[in-house]
């Protein structure tokens, strides 16, 4: 068994070190790269200029004499004719390294669209090999069309990789049409954006007086008082006058072209307005359809909307859900947005306004803190405001549930857009369900939109319901499950550390009841646990235990061995116990300033533990 272990081990350190000769030489080889410097746009048929760079890495070639690690061959597209291939080898590159390749290699043409090249290594060369290959005057096949590329070969004993590189787009003759932006106006109309066409290949805008045609839709007509047609690059020819606007009622514009383009070339139309005639155009985005003597696309764009003034207002992502109870949680994003520039309008007025229980959170606090003049956090910094200016927010009353600005400037070019972020609000321990902000104010925006969703801290369950008497002392109520409502909900910071159950009045706890967490990972101080009388609440009886650390996970508390004692002024019915109180794990208000200030309720979560019967007695008598 050893002697094979040895043998193994053997060969296999033989084949290793025969794959480390091999790999420096398979890496060396075939490591070039093609690279085109210089490249053209042509149509079936024509001509055009290209160059391409040629490289290999430091060390690749070996053989001083031109050999087959320096050979290459250069193929184009089949049926493709050149006037000629050269090569440019500079002798020195990056401020005066050697180039690996020597001068003047060896092109051998092999067919009129392929081409054999023979690289000597340049003696004593240390940098790497650096060559230009110039195509002078390429013939484009009749029957091409979309990328021309040239096609690079090499054997595997060859420095030069396999490879092609496209040197030219040859067009199928596509005017192509765009436009910057898409504009928004009114029933006065407005100006559009700039519209852009360009060539795929010289020739393809058409010598006519409609080469390019632009039509409306009905109720819209072209303004070309102040249009222009400027030439970007290329030779096309635009005739005089450059537009005609009079046909279809005005509702088509004429491109004239009266010379056709010997390159590719590129127009830019600026300052076009478009007129409306509101009792017949339609609402929504302005389409014109695109034709013409020369072939162009897309056959419809948009450039423009037209709409009346109007502001909405709406969510902007994901809508989050929070605890209640908390005093800084960030709502979800909202977005208030023009149809068209100036609709809110300026020194008018936007007002958010909360539901009942919730509140802003103000960034600071004035002194006295009267919480009424300071500043809510809320941020609309990255928006596009497009002239447009809100400006602070103040609060408009003591509660503090309505925010107020005013519009200090209107938009001017494009609508504008506020998306409102890291806004925070304070919850009510009692609070649930969707916080439903309602936007409105005399600037002109008008909506609701839900910002949050609040689920409660805790809920509180009771299987069974026991008879319990008035009277009497020691009498077992139903067992107490407390669920958090997400992981965390129960808090364990300072003074926020204290889970209390409240009894209605004229009922007491005959004893401590027993705390145990039957799901999830939060952790209690066990000999916390006690009972106590609330005089700020009518010395109304609780029980509480501390929480040491917060869940992970939501979690499960039962409160067992629950003993009531009742009083002879407890009313038939049911003996509900709840869980509230603030300053408290379930509640962060402890009415410190006028925005910490207790809301009107702290129950967080309530359920029927008992329910009281009177009994009847056993002898009655009357007296006349």
């Amino acid at each position: 068994m050893f002697k094979r272990t040895k043998k193994t081990l053997a060969v296999l350190l033989a084949t290793t070190f025969v794959l480390c000769l091999l790999l420096p030489m398979t890496a060396l080889a075939g490591s070039s790269t093609y690279t085109a410097t210089k490249t053209g746009i042509a149509k079936p048929g024509g001509t055009f200029d290209a160059r391409v760079m040629v490289e290999v890495p430091q060390g690749a070639m070996t053989n001083p004499a031109a050999g087959d690690e320096g050979k290459f061959r250069v193929r184009l597209p089949k049926d493709t004719t050149v006037a000629s291939v050269t090569a440019d080898v500079p002798a020195t590159y990056d401020n005066g390294v050697v180039n690996q390749f020597a001068a003047n290699p060896t092109i051998t043409q092999i067919k009129p669209d392929e081409f054999e090249f023979n690289v000597a290594k340049n003696a004593g060369a240390a940098g790497k090999g650096l060559m230009y290959i110039d195509f002078t005057q390429i013939k484009v096949p009749s029957g091409h069309s979309g990328d021309f590329k040239v096609v690079f070969e090499a054997q595997s004993s060859s420095v030069f990789s396999n490879g092609e590189v496209t040197v030219a787009t040859v067009g199928t003759g596509t005017a192509n049409v765009t436009i910057d932006d898409v504009k928004s106006f009114s029933s006065g109309g407005g100006a559009i954006d700039t519209i852009r066409i360009k060539e795929d290949r010289p020739g393809a805008l058409k010598v006519a007086g409609d080469s390019i045609k632009l039509k409306l839709p009905q109720g819209f007509k072209w303004d070309t008082a102040n249009a222009n047609c400027a030439k970007i690059w290329g030779d096309v020819t635009i005739g005089a006058p450059e537009f005609d606007a009079t046909a279809d009622d005005g509702r088509s514009l004429k491109i004239n072209v009266s010379g056709e383009s010997t390159t590719a070339s590129y127009l830019s139309i600026a300052g076009l307005k478009v007129n409306v005639d509101e009792s017949v155009a339609k609402i929504g985005d302005v389409s014109v359809d695109v034709s013409g003597d020369s072939s162009a696309a897309p056959s419809s764009l948009t450039v423009g909307q037209y709409g009346d003034f109007s502001v909405s207002v709406e969510a902007f992502g994901d809508t989050p859900t929070k605890l209640s109870g908390r005093a800084a949680a960030e709502i979800g994003k909202f977005v208030i947005e023009e149809s068209l520039p100036g609709s809110l309008i300026k020194d008018r007025t936007i007002t958010l306004t909360l539901p009942e229980n919730t509140r802003w959170k103000p960034v600071t606090y004035d002194t006295p803190a009267d919480g009424i003049n300071d500043a809510p956090r809320i941020d609309v910094s990255n928006t596009d405001q497009n002239g447009a200016a809100i400006g602070g927010w103040v609060a408009v009353d003591s509660d503090f549930r309505t925010i107020k600005a005013t519009v200090n400037a209107a938009s001017t070019n494009d609508p504008a857009k506020f998306v409102f972020e890291k806004g925070e609000i304070s919850i009510a321990p009692n609070f649930k369900g969707d916080v439903e902000l309602e936007v409105g104010g005399t600037a002109g925006v008008e909506g609701k939109v839900v910002i949050a969703k609040v689920v409660p801290v805790v809920t509180a369950t009771a299987e069974t319901v026991p008879q319990v008497k008035i009277g009497f002392d020691a009498q077992p109520a139903a067992d107490l499950i407390i669920t958090e409502g997400a992981k965390e909900a129960l808090m364990s910071k300072d003074k926020h550390k204290e889970l209390k159950i409240y009894l209605p009045a004229g009922v007491d706890f005959a004893k401590v009841p027993k705390f145990e967490v039957i799901e999830g990972d939060v952790v209690l101080e066990s000999a916390s646990a006690t009972t106590g009388n609330d005089a700020a609440d009518g010395n109304t009886k609780f029980a509480l235990i501390k929480t040491r650390a917060t869940s992970t996970s939501p979690a499960k508390i039962k409160v067992s061995d629950i003993q009531l004692k009742l009083d002879r002024t407890v009313m038939e019915g049911d003996i509900i116990a709840k869980i509230k109180g603030n300053l408290t794990a379930t509640s962060e208000y402890e009415g410190t300033n006028n925005h910490l200030k207790n809301f009107s309720a702290s129950t967080v979560a309530s359920a029927v533990i008992a329910k009281t019967v009177t009994p009847a007695p056993t002898e009655v008598k009357a007296n006349a």
